[in-house]
């Protein structure tokens, strides 16, 4: 069971993420339709800093070091992927139609770079589909 604070950061993290998700697609969509009210740099800021310190290695058992609970954590994953647990279908086409949208969007956001944009955008799409399979076979 997570403690109290892991919690509030875990919901302060969706929700803060979600929320400067919209934005950014409404500021895309339309350049000056939030930034002219509002400053997203600081709604990012807030998904940083609640992300790392929801991901960070808490322990419930005081004994246990951070070392111990990372290598705690790293067999449990191991043998997690050794059960070789397959997701559903629909559950990896919709993490590709996700890693796709977002190397996409980063495509858009970055045209003006040049051909470098093209390489960022699949590197991006390339990182979502990975963290998607980590996601997905998560037996929490």
């Amino acid at each position: 069971m997570k403690s109290k604070p892991g919690i509030i950061f875990a919901e302060l993290f969706q929700v803060s993420l979600v929320t400067y998700l919209i934005l950014l697609v409404l500021e895309t969509l339309q350049t000056g339709f939030v930034s002219n009210f509002f400053n997203m740099d600081v709604l990012f800021f807030i998904v940083l800093v609640s992300g790392i310190v929801m991901v960070l290695p808490t322990s419930e058992k005081k004994e246990l070091s951070q070392w111990e609970l990372v290598d705690k954590r790293l067999g449990e994953l191991l043998a997690t992927i050794n059960l070789k647990k397959v997701f559903a279908e629909k559950d990896f086409y919709f993490s590709l139609l996700i890693s796709l949208g977002g190397g996409v969007l980063i495509y858009f956001k970055t045209q003006e770079l040049g051909s470098i944009s093209i390489i960022i955008s699949l590197v991006t799409a390339v990182i979502i589909a990975l963290l998607s399979y980590l996601i997905l076979i998560d037996n929490k």
